[in-house]
Order: structure tokens, then sequence, then C-alpha cells
């Protein structure tokens, strides 16, 4: 049996669904309890990774944690010795994050506390959770305990709570390993959370930096203002409480097509839709990630070099056009009051050093930008309460970035998210 696991494990990216039959053979056949509870464990993460069914992903990781639900992690659970603990640290941290992907941001927070007590049973009881996970994390028992706190920081700033507000012990704490070694050997398995670390950390800084004059608050009057996007919505969202992030990190335009499937990412952006609240106001921030080098409005192929389009402008219109059957089916599923559009930002001069880009793939992406901000106004004039914010464009754009570089080849800093902020209150109200 253990064999078949061990091939269930090959097959789950490129089969999944054979993987998952052997899966279930092996189940209805022994009564093993460390082997039931591998198995379970594989299928949870299938569910969540290739399925695209975060609820069976959860019900199944339980299922290998021993216990029926999620609420069941704080009151039935128990070590399971036959398990090494380094693999029952990583059932911890695939669960909190299938709960994130899931908009469940408190229970996905209260599994990471959970993991920390029961992972760490020798901690003094008197110290904060935060504290706990912080120390014991920062040591890197293994690598599910530097995952948990890179995904920790995630949570961080997508789920604020008075607890969670702060970021900056977490931030420290992370400093102190996240160097350019340890991101080499976390990048494989961790390669988005490492980024998005990292840019926290440097958005922690430039808000010490800052000081106090780094928001700009407005309390809305009648409604939520929701901000969905990748992660260029920090700088906006960033310990700024008016604004109600739903992050997807990863998150491309293309992913917004209503007739996309078999998509982790899309699966991931319909259920942060879905936790929209009616009749609100919603910030989309989308594209970027589609026009960068390597993706197909750029170099109009495929990863595999399958030609789709015969020129950037085809490329980019195609996917306009996706983007706009996405824009719509979020206004009328959600009853959106508006839906605002922010337009892709000019390449941070920082990218050639960072990014190491060519001078010929900075024109490049450039032209893109400037071609994708052109049509996507034109495409959105034509549909109602979704809107372009032009004010961006006119008042910080063409003004010169470079007092926005955050550094990092790609985002841009907290002055710009309240430049941003300034904008959208006079947009909204």
């Amino acid at each position: 049996m253990k064999e078949k696991l061990a091939l269930a494990w090959k097959l789950q990216r490129k089969d999944p669904a054979k993987a998952l039959d052997i899966l279930d053979e092996i189940v209805n056949a022994i009564d093993d309890r460390c082997l039931l509870s591998k198995c379970y464990f594989l299928m949870g993460k299938i569910h969540i990774e290739f399925v695209v069914d975060f609820g069976s992903g959860v019900r199944l990781l339980c299922q290998a944690l021993g216990v029926d639900n999620v609420e069941g992690i704080r009151f039935e659970y128990r070590d399971i010795n036959i398990v090494p603990e380094e693999e029952v640290c990583g059932w911890f941290y695939h669960l909190s994050r299938a709960l994130y992907f899931d908009v469940r941001y408190k229970e996905s927070w209260e599994v990471v506390q959970y993991a920390s007590g029961s992972v760490f049973p020798e901690i003094s009881s008197n110290e904060t959770k935060r504290d706990i996970l912080c120390k014991q994390w920062k040591s890197g028992v293994n690598k599910y305990h530097r995952g948990m706190l890179l995904h920790l920081i995630v949570l961080s700033v997508v789920y604020k709570t008075e607890e969670m507000a702060e970021t900056s012990q977490l931030v420290d704490f992370a400093q102190t390993w996240l160097d350019q070694e340890e991101k080499t050997r976390l990048w494989h398995q961790y390669n988005a959370e490492v980024r998005f670390a990292s840019l926290v950390m440097r958005l922690e800084f430039d808000c010490r930096a800052l000081g106090g004059d780094m928001v700009s608050e407005f309390r809305p009057k009648d409604g939520d203002i929701y901000v969905l996007g990748e992660s260029h919505i920090l700088s906006l969202v960033f310990r700024r409480s008016s604004f109600i992030p739903r992050l997807v990190i990863g998150l491309k335009a293309r992913h917004f097509n209503p007739k996309l499937q078999h998509s982790r990412e899309r699966g991931i952006l319909l259920e942060h839709i879905s936790s929209i609240r009616l009749h609100s106001t919603i910030i989309v921030c989308a594209g970027e990630i589609d026009l960068r080098p390597n993706n197909p409005c750029v170099t109009q192929k495929t990863s595999k070099g399958k030609v789709l389009y015969e020129s950037q402008e085809q490329a980019i219109c195609a996917t306009i056009s996706d983007f706009c059957a996405g824009l719509v089916a979020l206004r009328d599923s959600r009853a959106a009051e508006n839906v605002i559009v922010i337009p892709i930002r000019p390449v941070p001069t920082s990218c050639k050093e960072q990014l190491d880009w060519s001078d010929k793939t900075i024109a490049s992406v450039c032209e893109c930008i400037r071609i994708w901000n052109e049509k996507l106004e034109a495409a959105l004039q034509e549909l109602e309460k979704i809107v372009f914010l032009r004010e961006l464009c006119d008042d910080v754009f063409d003004k010169g970035m470079d007092r926005y570089d955050l550094g990092d080849g790609v985002h841009l800093n907290l002055a710009f998210g309240k430049e941003l902020a300034n904008i959208l209150y006079a947009k909204i109200y």
C-alpha cells in the first residue's frame, strides 16, 4: 500500500483523478491509522491544489488530523504520535492555507494559533500566541515552521483584528532569517509567500520611515469598500482600515474570464468574490502580471511556444475582453454600487536592477502597459457602473513615478497608496 501511496504522490499533478482513485482504494482496504492519515492528507491537498474544491480539501485535512471539522481542532485534536512532527506541522500549514483560499480568515488564523500549542506543548502559557509563534518558528525547527510564519504575515495584512493589526514584530522576526540564502531554500515550496513576505517587509520599513504620515483615512458613509486584486493592492490597504482587502496572490486579469476552468487562482477569486457584501463599492486591481515578460500578452505565445496571437495589441485586446466579461459578472453577482478598475502603473525604475530586465524588455512591457490602459479605458466606457480610474493616470502616473518606487522592481510605496486613497475618496464621494 505504501507503494500505491507513493504512486499517488507522483500522479497528483499529472492525473489528479487517477491519484484520487488510488487513494480511495487504499483507504477502503486498510485500517492502519498512520497510512490512513497520510492518504487523507494527500486527498485534501489534491482537492485544494488541483481539483479546486476547497471545502472538500478542508474536510479531508481535518480527517487526516483525526477531527470532524475545523472547530474540532481546538477541542478534539490530539497529537498524532504515529506521524512525524514535521508532517503534522505541514498538515496544519496546508489546512490554514486552504481556509485562507476559502476566505475563512478567522479560522485560518485560529488553526495557526492552535498549531503553536499542539506542536510545541512545552512553551510557556503566559506568552502571547504571536510571541510563541515568532519565538518557535524563528528557530526554524523544520521547513513548515517557516512556511507558517510566512503565511501568518499574509494573514496579518488581510485579516485585520486587534490582535493582528500590527505586522512589525512578525516582520522583524522574519527579517532575521529571510536572507537570500534562505529565500532560495524556501522558494520552491513557498515562492508566493516568500515574495509576499518580502513585499510586506518593504512596506513595513517604508511605514516606519514615513512615521504617521502614510495614511489618508476616511470612513465610508454608506456600504463597504472592497479592494480585490493581487499584491499591488497592498500599498492601498496596508494599515488602512477604510478598505476591506480581498487579496488573491498571483491573480491575473485573465482569471476573471467566466469561461476559464481548472484554475486554482480562478477558484480562489470566485471564493473571494462571493465573500463581498452586496451593494458595495469594489475596487479591482489586476493585469500587471499579465503584462510581464514571458506572458502571452507580451510574447503572443504560450509557455510551450505555441503562437496564440499575431500582435501584442491583439493579445491584449483578447485578454481585456475576457477581463471585462468577468467584471460584468462581478458587478452583477454582488449588485455592486460601483466597480472601479485601477490602471496599470508605469514600470518602476528599479526593475532594471532588481529584475535584470534589458532595455528591450522594459520598452516592450512599457508599450504593453500603454496599450492595456488605452484599450481597457475604451472598453469600460461601454459598461454601466464599471469605471476606469483615469484620474490616477492624470494626477499621478503622468507626473513621474520615481518617488513612488518601492525598490523591488515591481511595486509602489505607501506614498503612492496615500495618493490613490485620496483619488478614490474624491471618486466615490
